[in-house]
């Protein structure tokens, strides 16, 4: 307060630390006095503290210039810089966070003191209170008009360089567990399908203290997060964020399965399989119900281990869709196309505007050889999100499939507007022009295909479909040498994945080897590869006029 000789008083410390110059020997009796705070505790007034007391760190008199700023910009604007409707926000601002200018009737001198005190890193505030003190009394002594009450808090400074920390306590945050933010951040991971809800979790999970109970579990939810967000933007350095996450988490709980779990998901990211099974099981070890490791685990498997995975999953995730989805996909792998179509149905009704199960659901249509069913999935999807590259490539394929080449290179177009780094769009437009008599279009865009896709598998060489991916464009390309060395790398003869079959068997065919394109189109075949598909591939015309074709498919 300020007595009626003008002097200022401070009424009540609240919250005081003794500086370590105080608390030496011989200090005086109560230098010994044992500190109210512990390390990592967060107390204090919310709005008023500094970035390094909101997150638990170490606090010096620099703090305290802090939160000296924080009152001078109030007195000066009539409102707090850092103005958060809950604690949480209040604390996000004022670690990431600006406030906003003062306003112009503020002398530019005053202004930009305030602005110092108010820097995040405390090496850039003034050094201490004194130091404060005095370019207050300096700018005051320019004779600028500025009320005197305003300059009362330089004595404030002043006292707090003695080393008083943070007054008036109003809120004591000890670190409280994350329950809320966690629920929340992880409702949005769900529906990872709909834009802006993995960085809005991102946000969530950044913004809760570092010494909360809970910090392991975020560190694990932060580690998926950024694993979503790479396999959705395709940036790779997300992956190393989300590493450092999970071995953090690991560091503060090794025998948290999901800290395991997020781990292998890093390395499945990375295409390192043996590590992420490794990472996988180790989290079943823990706790053999945890769903999203029998989810990690089971698309590294295969046969009846990846069934029995997958169906557990799912039975542990009853209203998740993501389970039924990496269900579908599975089957789509498998040639089970009427059991993937089921799958996508039920993960739409779990979530009725999921406009992914949407998209995949005509994928299915497309492979089980309902192509009108197909494309009026990919059209209603894009009814209600034209932004979505996804669909428009989808459709351009079920165009493609159908023989109207004009409008499938419509939708391929789109589709590489709206993504230009997904290689498998560029390769699928790549095979419009092709089809459509448009060589020099086709080259630009397999060499597109070609280099993205060698970006890809130079930080995840075991993605077997982005070989065989890169084996195709090449034959397509007429570097017949590369493809068939590609095809050797993928081992066809150990391979489940029909999808490879069928790729294998337009490589020959492209590179005039009819005996292998036929060998690998039987195996397709019996591994129950969609007939749709083989009877409407145009690189297959001329082969499906062998007689060999006519005896051994056409009556199937």
């Amino acid at each position: 307060m300020v007595t009626a000789e003008g002097r200022a008083k401070i009424l009540d410390f609240g919250l005081a630390k003794l500086r370590e110059e105080a608390a030496r020997p011989g200090a005086g009796s109560d230098s010994t006095d044992t500190a109210p705070t512990m390390p990592g505790q967060i107390m204090g007034t919310v709005p008023y503290m500094s970035p390094e007391q909101a997150t638990g760190s170490e606090v010096d008199s620099r703090s305290d210039i802090f939160s000296v700023g924080t009152l001078l910009y109030e007195m000066l604007s009539g409102q707090r810089p850092f103005r958060g409707d809950q604690h949480l926000a209040t604390i996000r601002e004022i670690l990431t966070v600006d406030p906003p200018p003062l306003p112009a009737r503020v002398p530019r001198a005053l202004a930009e003191v305030v602005a110092r005190c108010l820097q995040k890193r405390p090496a850039e505030r003034f050094a201490d209170g004194g130091v404060a003190a005095a370019e207050l009394r300096r700018v005051q002594s320019a004779k600028m008009r500025i009320p005197v009450r305003w300059f009362v808090y330089a004595a404030v400074a002043a006292a707090l360089a003695v080393g008083i920390v943070q007054p008036d306590p109003k809120v004591i945050l000890p670190g409280k567990p994350a329950a809320k933010e966690l629920q929340e951040a992880e409702a949005l991971l769900r529906r990872y399908d709909q834009k802006g809800n993995v960085d809005r979790a991102i946000a969530l999970l950044e913004a809760v203290p570092a010494n909360s109970p809970s910090r392991a579990a975020v560190l694990v939810a932060l580690a998926e997060a950024n694993v979503r967000k790479s396999i959705l933007t395709s940036d790779k350095a997300l992956l190393e964020k989300a590493a450092k996450y999970a071995t953090e988490a690991l560091t503060e709980n090794g025998d948290l399965a999901v800290a395991h779990a997020a781990l292998g998901a890093v390395a499945a990211a990375h295409g390192r399989a043996s590590e992420a099974a490794a990472s996988f099981e180790r989290a079943l070890e823990i706790n053999p119900l945890n769903a999203r490791a029998q989810l990690g685990l089971a698309k590294l498997k295969s046969g009846e281990e990846a069934e029995r995975l997958y169906k557990s999953a799912i039975e542990r995730s009853p209203g998740d869709w993501v389970a039924l989805h990496e269900w579908a996909v599975y089957c789509v792998r498998q040639a089970r196309y009427d059991e993937a179509i089921g799958a996508w149905k039920r993960a739409i009704e779990l979530a009725p505007d999921n406009l992914t199960a949407m998209s995949y659901l005509g994928s299915g249509y497309h492979m089980k050889g309902s192509y009108a069913d197909a494309a009026d999935s990919f059209q209603r999807v894009l009814a209600l999100d034209a932004t979505l590259a996804p669909a428009w490539a989808n459709l351009s394929t079920a165009r493609y499939f159908q023989g109207k080449f004009d409008d499938a290179i419509r939708a391929g177009e789109r589709a590489v507007e709206l993504s230009p780094d997904r290689y498998l769009y560029w390769g699928n437009l790549g095979d419009v022009y092709r089809i459509a008599k448009q060589p020099e279009k086709a080259e630009t865009a397999y060499e597109r295909a070609v280099r993205l896709v060698l970006d890809r598998l130079a930080t995840n060489p075991g993605d077997t479909a982005a070989r065989g991916n890169v084996a195709l464009y090449w034959a397509k390309s007429g570097a017949h040498a590369k493809a068939r060395a590609e095809l050797l790398r993928l081992n066809l003869a150990k391979s489940e994945d029909v999808r490879l079959f069928f790729k294998a068997a337009i490589i020959y065919e492209i590179g005039h080897e009819r005996d292998r394109a036929l060998e690998y189109l039987r195996r397709a075949v019996r591994a129950g590869y969609s007939m749709h598909e083989i009877a409407n591939e145009p690189e297959l015309a001329e082969l499906r006029r062998d007689s060999r074709f006519v005896f051994s498919f056409a009556k199937r």
